[in-house]
């Protein structure tokens, strides 16, 4: 290309006398032909007036620099490279086309162009001149950036998938571990501001948030909740497909209903949710908000937030059949260890009616003797014997006691008024060495039981105690008995047979003693198993305390670790006082008119 061939702004003086037709093809090629500096400004010394419709400035701005040079509307950030590009073309020593590809600084707005440039050198092989073409490229480029961006989110998806179905969390059916990890994964993803996930309640009436990711402050939340009355047709839109796809979720009917409380507020101006089915019904939704601004949902997006909620589905079918499994494990403990203790029972109750035959036999003998030994030594022998024999009895009483499996006579009792009428005797039991606490509350704990039972339970439970803790006068030992209502599903977990939920009477007796093993929690309440001294303890108190508790239709539970005291937990069904009222003036009108009746 030469000097002559250069066409600036205006007329075309520079293309006087050549063809027309030369003239119409500058005029008309895509982009601008140029003739450059070697120097870092770039200085334009001829432009085709294509310029004007690539940059937005004509052509003389640029000529001699008069206005700018073509280095100042290279964008910032290409400067350095495409300086250090230009440099290793001069340097090559040849005369062949390159070509450079930059962002540049136009009147209005950023594009892409790609420079296409030849060296021109003088005799001496000298670079002096860069002459060539620049074309606009932007939207090829943008194409290719768009289709680079689809790759990589197809890359972070797949990788995010990689990630959940190898996550134990899934295998586990750990939802409450794997929500936070499934959020935060797929806001990443899709590159979208929130990310959550609801599941329905039991009544499949409210959806609840177990986790909601801000990616902006990577803030999690959770405890929402969406009634189904409040939003029909959002409910029933997710019930009725796989994925709810919405591009304007403002003016879209299935999301309309969350315009003021949700999305408005929000700035949510598009939504992708995806249905958490699990054996064909919907227990659940992920969903992916969009903030600021509305957006096209890819099929790969929409692909991908499915597969996802497939993953939370599986976590949940885990997480039940894992249920179903320990409660049938749970069971068939429960109906073993039931067995052994009814067998055990039956055991001690024979082994007690035959035993106490022979001590009264060998008792009755012994006060025969008694009464006619005028020895002094052998008299008090005889009474050795007759005394042994009466701890022998009670030891019997106690193994009756335990074989005992008739229902008890039904009575209510109040032990917020029966368990602190205890408290002197208990104190008795523990010796100065140990501080009681009694705490009971102020309303009424009614249960079906009697003041005698409660008093051997506690009685047993306190010994218990009392022999587990050390103390000395700088270092007393302590026994707490606190009386609550609990709901058993909140507050009471792991005990050794199953229990419905609901409200209970609950008994815990805590010590601040030696604690208890594993393998010594499972055996505490067997007859004659005990950890004392032999020949010190019969083994029988808590096995008492396990028959008392059964009599009375309820379940007792240990807690405990070694040298970190113990825990017992005795629950009996609750009698509410309605009930409770009820049941007593039925039984004053019985006896009303049993009073006023013929004959008595």
């Amino acid at each position: 290309m030469n000097a002559k061939q250069i066409v600036e702004d205006g007329p075309v003086p520079a293309l006087a006398g050549c063809e027309p037709s030369f003239e119409w093809v500058v005029r008309r090629m895509p982009g601008l032909a140029y003739r450059c500096s070697v120097d870092p400004c770039l200085t334009m010394h001829a432009l085709t007036q294509g310029v004007a419709d690539l940059l937005g400035y004509p052509a003389s701005d640029f000529i001699d620099n008069a206005v700018r040079s073509y280095a100042s509307v290279i964008h910032p950030d290409e400067r350095a490279d495409v300086a250090r590009q230009l440099r290793a073309i001069l340097e090559r020593g040849d005369s062949q086309p390159a070509q450079v590809e930059y962002r540049v600084l136009t009147a209005s707005a950023e594009r892409w162009v790609q420079q296409k440039a030849w060296v021109v050198r003088d005799a001496h092989g000298r670079p002096t001149w860069l002459e060539g073409f620049i074309f606009d490229i932007t939207e090829h480029r943008l194409l290719q950036l768009a289709e680079a961006e689809r790759h990589a989110a197809y890359e972070r998806q797949h990788r995010a998938l990689f990630a959940l179905a190898t996550n134990p969390a899934v295998a586990e059916g750990r939802v409450d571990d794997l929500a936070p990890i499934v959020t935060e994964l797929v806001a990443n993803a899709v590159a979208v501001e929130r990310a959550g996930i609801w599941l329905l309640d039991e009544r499949r009436t409210r959806l609840e948030l177990v986790d909601l990711y801000r990616r902006a402050s990577a803030v999690h939340e959770r405890g929402l909740t969406l009634t189904a009355g409040d939003y029909p047709r959002y409910f029933e839109a997710i019930d009725s497909g796989r994925t709810l796809d919405v591009h304007d979720a403002v003016n879209d009917p299935r999301t309309q209903e969350f315009v003021d409380g949700y999305l408005r507020p929000e700035g949510i101006g598009s939504v992708l949710d995806a249905a958490i089915r699990v054996g064909g019904e919907v227990v659940g939704v992920v969903c992916l908000d969009q903030v600021g601004g509305l957006r096209e949902w890819q099929r790969h997006e929409i692909e991908f937030a499915s597969e996802v909620a497939d993953q939370v589905a599986l976590a949940l079918h885990n997480r039940a059949w894992l249920d179903a499994q320990a409660r049938e494990i749970l069971l068939q403990d429960q109906l073993l260890h039931g067995q052994k203790m009814d067998a055990l029972g039956r055991f001690a109750g024979g082994v007690a009616h035959d035993f106490n035959n022979l001590l009264m036999a060998i008792g009755g003998s012994a006060e025969l003797l008694e009464m006619r030994i005028n020895d002094a030594t052998l008299r008090s022998s005889a009474q050795d014997i007759i005394a042994a024999t009466r701890r022998a009895s009670e030891l019997t009483e106690q193994l009756r006691d335990f074989s005992r499996q008739q229902p008890l006579a039904r009575r209510d009792l109040d032990l917020a008024v029966a368990v602190p009428k205890l408290e002197r005797m208990l104190l008795h039991l523990l010796g100065r060495g140990v501080r009681l606490k009694i705490a009971v509350p102020d309303e009424p704990v009614i249960v079906c039981a009697t003041d005698g039972l409660i008093q051997q339970l506690l009685t047993n439970l306190v010994a218990n105690a009392r022999d587990a803790v050390r103390h000395d006068r700088k270092n007393p030992g302590h026994v707490e008995v606190e009386v609550e209502v609990v709901e058993f599903s909140e507050r009471i977990t792991g005990l050794p047979e199953s229990v419905p939920d609901g409200r209970y009477a609950s008994i815990r007796v805590s010590d601040d003693g030696e604690g208890m093993s594993p393998e010594v929690q499972a055996r505490a309440f067997e007859p004659f198993f005990t950890t004392k001294p032999a020949g010190e303890f019969t083994g029988l108190g808590l096995a008492t305390v396990y028959s008392i508790v059964r009599r009375c239709e309820g379940t007792v539970k240990v807690s405990s670790e070694p040298g970190e005291g113990s825990h017992f937990y005795v629950l009996l069904p609750l009698v509410e006082a309605e009930a409770s009222a009820s049941a007593s003036a039925s039984a004053s009108a019985s006896a009303s008119a049993s009073s006023q009746s013929p004959g008595t």
